[in-house]
C-alpha cells in the first residue's frame, strides 16, 4: 500500500485526514449542520471542540458522521465502492432517527397500558377513524387507506390513495396519518373523533417532541399542525387485528394511482373482512 489516503489519493493516510481534513470528509462536514471547525491537531482535539461548541444533539450527529466516513473510506479499500457525502449523511439522519424513536418506544411502551384489542369496536361516542399504510420495499411505493364509522359502527366515509415514493415504511405510517387528519380537517366533523392506527412509534412520536430535522420530524410537526384544526380528536393504538378494514382499503392501491373515496355506501370488498367489517359487535 502507498500509504495514501484511499479517498482522495493525495495525502498521506492519518486519522485527522481520513476523519477531517480529507476533502471528503471535509465536505460531510459542511454540508453537515453540525458544520466543518477547521484544522487542529488530531481528531480528539477536533471532537474536543464540537462538544464544547455544539449541543447534545449535534454532537451525538457529530460522532455519527465520523463513523459513517470511516465506513464510506472502508468501502472504497475492501468493495470500491465509491458514496457521496449526500448518502453518508442520509445514513446518519436515517440512523439517528430510528434510535430518537426506539428510546421513546422504550421509556414509554408498556406492556400493561397497551390495548390488547383483538376485534374493532366503535366509539363511545362520535366518531372513529382507522387507518393504515402501505408500503412496497421493492419500489418504494406508499399508500393510506382510512374508514370512518359511528358509534353504531355504521359505514361514514373512507378513502384510499396513492402516496408516490417514499423512503421507508416509517415515513409512510406518518405520511398515512397526516393524510388521514387532512381528509377529517375538509370534511369538518363537529363531533369527538378517535383516531386508530396500528404503528405504536407513530403514535408515541404525536405525543412526544422531537428534536431533529428529519423528514419523519417534519410530517410528525405537520399531523400536529392539523390537529390544532380539528376539534376533540385522540389518537389510540390497536392491533393490527383491529385495523383489518382499513388494511383491505389499503391495499386497494396496489392497483390504482390516486384517490378512490366511498361515502354513505363502503365499497363492496370491505364487507368480506370477517369478523372485522361493519356493523362489527
Amino acid at each position: 500500500m502507498s500509504g495514501l489516503c484511499p479517498v482522495c489519493n493525495h495525502e498521506p493516510e492519518t486519522i485527522l485526514h481520513c476523519l477531517i481534513t480529507c476533502p471528503f470528509a471535509r465536505d460531510c462536514w459542511v454540508t453537515s449542520d453540525v458544520g466543518w471547525w477547521g484544522v487542529v491537531d488530531n481528531f480528539p482535539a477536533s471532537l474536543s471542540m464540537i462538544q464544547t461548541q455544539c449541543d447534545r444533539q449535534q454532537v451525538q450527529k457529530a460522532i455519527m458522521i465520523a463513523w459513517e466516513i470511516w465506513n464510506a473510506r472502508n468501502g472504497i479499500v475492501w468493495k470500491q465502492k465509491h458514496v457521496v457525502p449526500y448518502t453518508v449523511l442520509q445514513k446518519v439522519h436515517h440512523f439517528l432517527q430510528e434510535w430518537q424513536l426506539a428510546r421513546v418506544s422504550m421509556a414509554s411502551y408498556d406492556l400493561n397500558t397497551v390495548p390488547a384489542v383483538i376485534k374493532w369496536q366503535p366509539p363511545d361516542a362520535g366518531l372513529k377513524c382507522n387507518v393504515d399504510a402501505c408500503f412496497d420495499a421493492a419500489t418504494g411505493l406508499a399508500g393510506v387507506g382510512l374508514v370512518i364509522r359511528d358509534s353504531n359502527g355504521q359505514f361514514v366515509e373512507g378513502m384510499c390513495k396513492s402516496l408516490g415514493y417514499d423512503q421507508n415504511s416509517l415515513n409512510a405510517e406518518a405520511m398515512r396519518v397526516r393524510e388521514a387528519l387532512s381528509w377529517v380537517k375538509g370534511r369538518l366533523f363537529n363531533m369527538p373523533l378517535v383516531m386508530e392506527m396500528d404503528c405504536l412509534m407513530v403514535k408515541q412520536a404525536l405525543n412526544c417532541i422531537l428534536h431533529d430535522n428529519s423528514y419523519f420530524a417534519t410530517l410528525i410537526h405537520d399531523c400536529k399542525f392539523l390537529v390544532r384544526d380539528v376539534a376533540s380528536l385522540s389518537f389510540s393504538f390497536v392491533k393490527k387485528s383491529a385495523n383489518q378494514v382499513a388494511h383491505v382499503l389499503v391495499r386497494a392501491t396496489d392497483s390504482m394511482s390516486g384517490l378512490a373515496k366511498w361515502s354513505v355506501s363502503p365499497p363492496a370488498f370491505i364487507h368480506d373482512v370477517p369478523p372485522f367489517g361493519l356493523n362489527n359487535n
